[in-house]
């Protein structure tokens, strides 16, 4: 008898242990916005909160965990307190949190404590954090490499759909207000939709100032759009234009004061040209080394700034001296080396003056040399002279 209440007692007690109710608390993700989270920007996020088990569970606190990239403002509330929630029931909260700039793209975890009683646990939810320039990729290109001041250049932007769903309402809006340069017609372009994975192309037709300088020039362009969402999503790019053409600076003989021959020192002087479209900043000559001269003094000289059609004049001292004098030279070449910036950039050309030589048959035929007036009218002026004297005085 005693052996049967024993095996009824075990039974009994097993089986309220197996009844035994329990309590399971459970947090998902309803709803966000956007979608998916934006970097940088506030997202709003639903989230459900369900007792899973078999019993009551009170009380019940509800708290939103801050962890990177998500942050909340102070005055945001982060914990809730429903009090008791029966099996198979549940609750809907919402809170705004902020997305880091520098977040990880891609899968991130919000996070969510629940406690009851003395039960505490850590919920973790699978968000998706992009960026808008993953959502819209938007690159321009210039058609033409350099533009004059008073051209026009055309620039083209490719728009490309980065998401899993359609972006629409693609609102482009481009600011002169700041750059020498106008558009052609409106400063805003439209596209109604691009399909996931699809590209379209917009262009502005642009012309350069006439007193636009040298330089490239960043035009800001803002663009709006949304996803299926109806979401809105802004991005701030910028299309170059380079204005104004290259500069091309030529070297050229522009006088000495003496005809030059072997053996002989004269200030030579070389005159610097640009014959190109674009303006040449901070330009430099310098005289290279020859076998044929020696330069007596300074071989560099500063000129400053040189605009198209511009020239300047640079006075060098040279010593002419060739080996071989019974060799005939008409013409030196006296290289030059070119220092100047450009708006991409700095620059180094050489380039080369031809510098008129001349023999002893040179300086017969014309008078001599030196730069003075020739020989034999000297001599001839001279002996008149003299003769006026003498003729002078024998009258007396």
């Amino acid at each position: 008898m005693k052996r049967l209440l024993l095996g009824l007692t075990l039974v009994l007690v097993s089986g309220a242990v197996g009844a035994q109710p329990s309590v399971e608390m459970d947090v998902q993700k309803v709803e966000t916005e956007p979608v998916p989270l934006q970097s940088s920007e506030y997202a709003d996020i639903w989230f459900e909160v369900t007792n899973k088990g078999s019993s009551e569970a009170d009380p019940v606190t509800v708290r939103f965990l801050e962890n990177y990239p998500f942050s909340v403002d102070p005055d945001e509330q982060t914990s809730w307190t429903p009090g008791s929630l029966a099996p198979g029931e549940e609750y809907i909260y919402h809170v705004e949190a902020k997305v880091d700039e520098n977040a990880v793209q891609g899968e991130n975890f919000l996070e969510f404590e629940t406690q009851t009683g003395e039960v505490s646990i850590t919920h973790r939810v699978p968000v998706e954090v992009r960026s808008d320039s993953d959502l819209l990729s938007v690159s321009s290109g210039q058609g033409a490499q350099r533009v004059p001041p008073g051209g026009t250049s055309e620039v083209s932007l490719s728009l490309d759909n980065m998401a899993e769903g359609q972006l629409k309402n693609i609102l482009i809006s481009a600011d002169f207000s700041e750059v020498p340069l106008t558009a052609t017609g409106t400063s805003t372009r439209t596209i109604s939709s691009v399909e996931p994975g699809d590209s379209t192309e917009v262009s502005y037709s642009l012309g350069v100032d006439e007193s636009a300088s040298n330089g490239v020039y960043n035009v800001p362009l803002t663009v709006e759009y949304e996803n299926e969402a109806g979401s809105d999503f802004t991005r701030e790019v910028t299309a170059g234009v380079t204005v104004g053409g290259r500069p091309d600076l030529q070297v050229g003989f522009s006088g000495s004061e003496s005809r030059l021959t072997s053996g002989t020192q004269s200030p030579v002087t070389l005159r610097l040209t640009n014959q190109g479209q674009g303006t040449a900043d901070f330009v430099s000559m310098r005289l290279q080394e020859s076998d044929i001269y020696d330069v007596i003094g300074s071989r560099s000289v500063y000129i400053g700034e040189m605009e198209p059609d511009d020239f300047q004049t640079a006075e060098f001292d040279l010593y002419v001296d060739w080996e071989n004098e019974s060799v005939y030279r008409s013409s030196m070449q006296v290289p030059v080396q070119l220092e100047y910036e450009t708006g991409s950039g700095n620059r180094t050309v050489t380039r080369t003056a031809t510098v008129p030589l001349y023999n002893q048959d040179d300086l017969n035929r014309y008078g001599g040399g030196g730069g003075g007036p020739p020989l034999v009218p000297i001599g001839v002026a001279v002996v008149v002279l003299a003769a006026g004297g003498y003729y002078w005085r024998y009258r007396r």
